[in-house]
């Protein structure tokens, strides 16, 4: 599943940004669309495993850069 394209504070940017996206696509895909909203409601407990994901990944970079650190810079 793939949502969105962009995010942007500057609304000028953004609109000319969507212009762009409407030469190069019709709409978006049904299917993603219903995938978004369920993924919205379980918004919580997705990004608490994405943290989970990213806290180990850390610890394992850590760890892999103490042991490597004269080959490696983190």
């Amino acid at each position: 599943m793939r949502i969105g394209w962009i995010a942007c504070r500057d609304r000028r940017l953004r609109s000319r940004l969507e212009r762009a996206k409407h030469c190069t696509t019709i709409c978006n895909s049904a299917p993603s669309e219903i995938l978004a909203r369920v993924a919205l409601k379980a918004r919580e407990p997705i990004l608490e495993r994405n943290r989970g994901i990213i806290a180990a990944n850390l610890r394992a970079f850590a760890a892999f850069f103490a042991e490597f650190g004269e080959l490696f810079e983190w």
